[in-house]
């Protein structure tokens, strides 16, 4: 699986456990619908300012978001 492809699926599960839709979770980011949904099929990758909006709005550290990478203490919501 590529790199953007992991990258939406952490998106989604993020916006899964928020449990917002994706027109709620795309207004919250001052994102077209159109492109979180972009986003999270892997045809595009978040932009750094998506990301960074993302992390500070939701609470999400923006290593793990980024990298997918766990470090020590992150939290990372879980989707079962």
């Amino acid at each position: 699986m590529s790199k953007i492809n992991e990258l939406g699926l952490r998106i989604k599960q993020i916006r899964e456990f928020l449990e917002l839709n994706q027109s709620d979770f795309s207004k919250s980011l001052n994102l077209s619908l159109f492109a979180l949904k972009d986003i999270e099929r892997g045809k595009t990758r978040a932009t750094q300012k998506t990301l960074r909006d993302i992390s500070e709005q939701y609470s999400i550290n923006y290593y793990w978001l980024n990298t997918g990478e766990n470090i020590k203490d992150t939290v990372i919501p879980s989707v079962d």
